[in-house]
């Protein structure tokens, strides 16, 4: 599991930054999450692409501190790590460490999810809509058929809505309706109505 992400001399971070991630306790649900909120211009999507990096990515010049070699390092529960840092202060991409082998999933704030679908939808499906190239214009969310899976199994939708709750506080409950044009779509209920 995702255990902490270190940036340091990328882009907005000059100083060496470190977040420890949620991991799950077995006990609660929601334990393993981590939500990454700030104003603007703090970091929040460097800190994503960070998690994003690959061999085939490069450091850009100006996501590059001057004569700074920019370090990236994410490491799982596991103590198995990657780090990323340039080669002779150019673009390219120098990867040492084991490998972190980890999957998680990513849902970007500016990125909308459709609320009206059609269609079944996998939960394996899920982890493959976070790895676009450009987290900032990535395509409609289709969360609505995952949804339609949670509402029909008693014991999902169970642990789902206080998890909701707790991101949402006026949130009370929500179902499924289909409209004229025969489109699913999500509708919920708040404390106001």
């Amino acid at each position: 599991m995702l255990k902490s992400l270190s940036i340091e001399n990328y882009k907005g971070f000059y100083d060496l930054q470190s977040i420890e991630f949620a991991i799950p306790d077995n006990k609660k649900d929601g334990s393993g999450l981590t939500l990454i909120v700030g104003p603007n211009n703090t970091g929040k999507t460097t800190i994503i692409e960070s998690l994003l990096l690959d061999k085939e990515k490069k450091f850009k010049i100006t996501e590059r501190h001057e004569n700074k070699d920019p370090k990236i390092r994410i490491e799982n529960s596991s103590g198995d790590f990657t780090e990323y840092t340039n080669i002779n202060q150019g673009s390219a991409i120098e990867i040492l460490g084991a490998g972190h082998k980890i999957q998680f999933e990513l849902i970007p704030s500016r990125r909308y999810w459709a609320h009206q679908f059609n269609g079944v939808w996998e939960f394996s499906n899920l982890i493959n809509e976070s790895f676009k190239d450009d987290i900032r214009s990535a395509s409609a969310f289709n969360l609505g058929p995952i949804l339609k899976k949670i509402l029909v199994d008693a014991s999902l939708k169970s642990k789902f809505d206080p998890i909701m709750k707790s991101i949402i506080p006026h949130f009370t409950d929500w179902t499924m309706d289909t409209n004229e044009a025969n489109q699913d779509y999500i509708k919920y209920q708040t404390i106001d109505g």
